[in-house]
Order: C-alpha cells, then sequence, then structure tokens
C-alpha cells in the first residue's frame, strides 16, 4: 500500500467543525488550548459542515499539531475514509513511499 502525502490536503480536518477530543484529553493541553477548546468548544460528532477550526486553510495544516486529538493522530492516511473524502475533494493522491 503506498502512503500518501498530506502536504496541500486536509481533507480529513474538512468536515469536523472543532478538535474531536473524547474523555479527559483536554486536560492534558496546555491551559490557552484548554481556554480556546472550552470557549470555541469540541466534540466527537465528525459530522459537520465545517473544518475544524484548528485547521489552518492557507497552510493546510493543524495549528496545533503536537496537540491534536488521538482519533486525528490514529487516521490512518491512505485508509479507505482519506482515499473517499480525497475523491470527493477531487485531491491529488500522491504517493510519498511505498509501503509493505
Amino acid at each position: 500500500m503506498a502512503k500518501l502525502n498530506c502536504d496541500n490536503c486536509g481533507v480529513c480536518c474538512s468536515t469536523v467543525g472543532s478538535p474531536p477530543f473524547i474523555d479527559d484529553e483536554v486536560k492534558n493541553l496546555p491551559i490557552d488550548l484548554q481556554n480556546q477548546v472550552f470557549e470555541l468548544g469540541y466534540s466527537s460528532d465528525s459530522n459537520s459542515l465545517k473544518p475544524c477550526y484548528w485547521w489552518d486553510a492557507s497552510t493546510k495544516k493543524c495549528k496545533h499539531h503536537s496537540h491534536r486529538p488521538q482519533v486525528c493522530k490514529d487516521f490512518e492516511t491512505g485508509g479507505i475514509i482519506c482515499i473517499k473524502q480525497r475523491e470527493f475533494y477531487n485531491i491529488e493522491q500522491t504517493p510519498i513511499e511505498e509501503v509493505a
């Protein structure tokens, strides 16, 4: 299976609306990010018509990548959901390496 390049994509962030934190993940964030998340909200519901507010549309990257929720860390680049979303949004599927 080819590993896909995430540069200039962000499709996984395109419909979550807010960082999809679960359980006690928020309490492990730096206090300024905790405040932002509590002020703007968070949800494990991934059905939104808006991109995550942590996603930077100009750079197409997460503004707080090192503090992203576990579900974001676990998102399988090149997995079926990734591929289907890339097809739907007509985003090029550029492989960066072959994975055995």
